[in-house]
């Protein structure tokens, strides 16, 4: 019996799926290989840039020297690649900008060799010294104005220099706001303070463009305070003053003040594509 057309087509039909077949298993292997598909991008994991608000006024000087450093270690060992933390002061006035009282820069580990992994670690240790001897001469003087918000600006300044980082902010203070626009020392003070919100300009400094709430930990230094001063930071009007400060920069609320910087650092430490 010969072949009928139809015999004919079913062949060709055969042929045609099993090309198919070929080509489409030879595209899932790369992508296995890869660990994308093809309508996926590859995992990019962005460099990360933690910038540091330390309070080195006269009330908390030599608690935040101590936490600093133990927040410098637990820090470094969260991050992964490459990462920079800028620390600024705040005995700053209210200029545009000021340059970071200390800084600390890893480039990322090219080789997992035993021996590269070795060295990379020697010289972070040794640009962590550098780090925490720079912030150590800045607290080496108690100034008796806190600008908080002055080094916020100061950090806002390099923040904005690149969208191609994750960045995170974490403030080592009271809170304790005394600076140009005045020193309350009770909570009608702090009510005064927020009536004059408008002056500190802080709607220039769109804060929240850049990080996310989330990212940003306020960390209450509170030992060795005056229990008049933790009233103080206890008062609805504190509490007022600084919702109105991070409302201005773009925050519909403020972040959590609280005595542990625990939460944040677990943040800090999670994988980002």
């Amino acid at each position: 019996m010969k072949p009928t057309l139809r015999f004919h087509q079913q062949l060709l039909l055969m042929a045609v799926t099993l090309i198919f077949i070929m080509v489409f298993s030879a595209c899932g292997g790369n992508n296995e290989n890869s660990g994308t598909t093809a309508n996926e991008p590859p995992n990019k994991r962005m460099d990360k840039r933690i910038f540091i608000v330390l309070d080195n006024s006269g009330s908390v000087n030599r608690t935040n020297l101590e936490l600093i450093n133990e927040c410098t270690d637990k820090i470094l060992k969260k991050l992964k690649g490459a990462y920079k933390i800028y620390l600024f002061t705040t005995d700053v006035t209210d200029r545009s900008v000021q340059h970071p009282t200390a800084k600390l820069e890893v480039e990322a580990l090219k080789s997992s060799r035993p021996s590269e992994r070795e060295k990379h670690e020697k010289k972070v240790d040794s640009l962590k010294q550098i780090f925490i001897a720079d912030i150590s001469g800045a607290m080496e003087s108690a100034p008796d104005k806190t600008c908080i918000l002055s080094s916020i600006k100061s950090a806002y300044n390099f923040i904005q220099t690149s969208e191609e980082y994750e960045n995170y902010l974490l403030i080592l203070s009271d809170m304790l706001e005394c600076c140009k626009y005045g020193c309350p020392s009770n909570p009608e003070g702090f009510e005064k303070l927020t009536g004059k919100i408008s002056s500190y300009q802080l709607s220039e400094y769109p804060l929240d463009k850049y990080i996310p709430l989330e990212n940003i930990a306020v960390v209450f230094a509170t030992k060795g305070l005056a229990q008049k001063q933790g009233e103080l930071m206890e008062s609805p009007q504190f509490k007022s003053f600084w919702d109105s400060a991070f409302k201005e920069m773009g925050y519909e609320k403020r972040p959590v003040f609280g005595p542990s910087y625990e939460h944040w650092l677990n943040h800090l430490g999670r994988l980002h594509r």
